[in-house]
């Protein structure tokens, strides 16, 4: 934990632009928050390598949406779009300006793994010493600070969010626990090893992982990060040269396909990493199947039952954290805690529970306040993402007031609320109190940006209106989506005055608060920035799910209008409703 409050950051939007990111990081390694210094490092070095490499661009979509679809004379198209958009990136990384990148990137990477070793150091409660802060946060002001010059269109690019440290409850002592299985595995302690990072989760996952391996003695330790499809840059090249030669450890999420570790793998095949030199660092959740894809690859993995989070959840270590937190309202429990079920239920909105959603546990609960009163709850504790990535939690509830449950705050990545504990059976919410619900998060919650309109490739709701749409045109969508299509849809969807919107809309999700109050809304924080994608700043898409997961979208629509939310132009509701039903469906 850092040694000093973190420094104040507005979090309700994560996705943070580069430029606000990179003078971020300096406040909080000036402030010894080492935690939120090393995430904030490892995005903004995720951003430049995604510049270095022209990561994603039209043709690279171009060439995914080639691959949707049958095989033939398409999957050829798709393979030549393919060879164009790596020689576009070849040419991009070899232009002057770009190619004077790298050795910074370089050393942005080496920053990353110092502050991630910064980070576990005060995390074990050791501290770091004065002259080793000041010479390390002197390094983050040099690189990323107000003199520090990037190409001005770095400054606007918003940072990518790790769905390991925002999404599956991934906590940096896991992936030290991965690196500590690795060194048990391979104890030579003069091995080359060299850590591949799949990005973005490797962009954050991978300068912890090295840092460690330094720690336990591995002085040969690197880190590179690369993306599926992209070839290998000189210096990447060479780095993965010495890892060829020693050990090649590839991190990332859990893999469902494998495609993406694939196409990595590939690039390291080119760079001469014989397929028996690299292993997978992987956390995988109880009963995560590895596919087969990957079989002849080595498996180091630490499951679930060993994680952080896992341990966390345990009634003991949560009375704890709960304890900690009601200290600072004067308040405390009483008795045990009893494990009830979950509040919203196993298939919150009508989707089970999987081994890549937060974490949670339920339980009844006796709090007394600082008059004596006490009052029955349900203590509701689940993961939320660490450092800054958990506190975009605690944010948002401060500004939603009674829409929500009473939140104690955040403690080590996890979430705790009290709850009304209902007598009777629950019923859905009526569409009044929805649209309420969404007016009144649109007006706590605006933004100066909507950084969804200039996404590309990531599922953005207006990408997948377009796609629904163009595949209504049948071949002519080969033709039509990128051209004509979503020029169309992105205007129909643009929105004057963007908010975080909630991105959880079902009904279960809404809960009694008792005394005759409106409901409160659950999840409140965790769908907007997730790995579900569907980025969006328009309420209206948040209205549009409730509405179909009720079946009552016009009366939804209706109250929204009444309560004061302005006129919804029918295109606009018919594409998110598309997108709503889509998603829901999907899942």
């Amino acid at each position: 934990m850092p040694t000093t409050a973190p420094p104040a950051l507005d979090l309700v939007d994560l996705l943070l632009p580069f430029g606000r990111a990179r003078l971020a990081a300096v406040d909080a390694a000036r402030t010894g928050a080492w935690l939120d210094a090393s995430l904030l490092v490892a995005g903004c070095t995720q951003v430049v390598e995604d510049h270095l490499h022209r990561s994603e661009g039209l043709l690279d979509r171009v060439a995914v949406h080639l691959g949707d679809g049958d095989a033939g004379a398409r999957h050829a198209v798709r393979a030549a779009v393919g060879l164009a958009a790596t020689a576009v990136r070849t040419a991009h990384r070899a232009r002057p300006p770009v190619a004077g990148l790298v050795p910074r990137r370089d050393a942005l990477l080496e920053l990353a793994i110092d502050c991630a070793a910064a980070s576990a150091t005060v995390e074990a409660g050791a501290g770091l010493e004065p002259p080793e802060a000041s010479v390390l946060a002197d390094r983050v002001e040099r690189a990323l600070g107000g003199s520090a010059s990037w190409p001005a269109e770095l400054e606007g690019r918003p940072l990518r969010l790790p769905s390991a440290f925002r999404s599956f409850d991934q906590h940096p002592a896991d992936v030290r626990a991965l690196a500590g299985l690795a060194a048990e595995r391979w104890p030579d302690r003069q091995l080359a090893i060299v850590v591949v990072g799949i990005r973005t989760s490797g962009s954050y996952l991978g300068p912890i992982a090295v840092a460690e391996l330094r720690r336990l003695g591995y002085r040969r330790a690197e880190l590179i990060t690369t993306r599926a499809g992209e070839r290998l840059d000189g210096a990447q090249a060479e780095a993965a040269a010495r890892g060829g030669a020693g050990r090649v450890l590839v991190v990332d999420d859990p893999p469902v396909s494998g495609a993406t570790i694939q196409g990595c793998i590939g690039a390291l095949a080119g760079a001469g990493v014989a397929p028996e030199r690299v292993a997978l660092l992987l956390a995988l959740p109880d009963g995560w199947p590895v596919p087969s894809t990957l079989d002849a690859l080595e498996l180091i993995s630490l499951p679930g039952a060993a994680w952080h989070l896992t341990q966390a959840l345990d009634p003991d270590e949560v009375r704890r954290s709960a304890t900690s937190l009601l200290e600072g309202r004067a308040e405390e429990l009483v008795g045990d805690l009893v494990p009830v079920p979950d509040p919203v239920g196993r298939r919150p909105g009508g989707a089970p529970r999987t081994a890549r959603e937060h974490g949670r546990a339920a339980f009844a609960a006796e709090v007394r306040d600082r008059a004596g009163a006490t009052r029955s709850c349900t203590l509701l504790v689940q993961g939320c993402g660490i450092g800054l990535f958990g506190r975009h939690d605690a944010d948002v509830a401060a500004r939603l007031g009674d829409h929500v449950p009473d939140v104690l705050g955040v403690h080590d990545g996890l979430l705790h609320q009290l709850l009304h504990r209902p007598d009777d059976a629950r019923s859905a919410p009526e569409p009044s109190d929805v649209a309420r619900y969404v007016l009144d998060r649109h007006r706590a919650l605006r933004v100066t940006t909507d950084h969804a309109a200039g996404m590309r490739g990531r599922k953005a709701a207006w990408e997948v209106a377009g796609m629904l749409v163009g595949g209504a045109l049948g071949r002519a969508d080969l033709a039509l989506r990128s051209t004509l299509v979503h020029p169309i849809v992105q205007r129909l969807l643009h929105v004057a005055q963007p908010s975080v919107i909630d991105g959880r809309m079902s009904a279960d999700r809404f809960l009694p608060a008792g005394g005759g109050r409106p409901p409160v809304k659950i999840d409140f924080a965790e769908g907007a920035f997730s790995n579900r994608d569907l980025w969006a700043y328009d309420p209206v898409a948040d209205l549009a799910a409730i509405g179909d997961h009720l079946g009552r979208a016009p009366e939804v629509l209706d109250a929204w209008e009444r309560a004061g939310g302005g006129t919804v132009e029918p295109s606009r509701w018919a594409l998110l409703r598309m997108v709503a039903a889509w998603d829901r469906h999907r899942h």
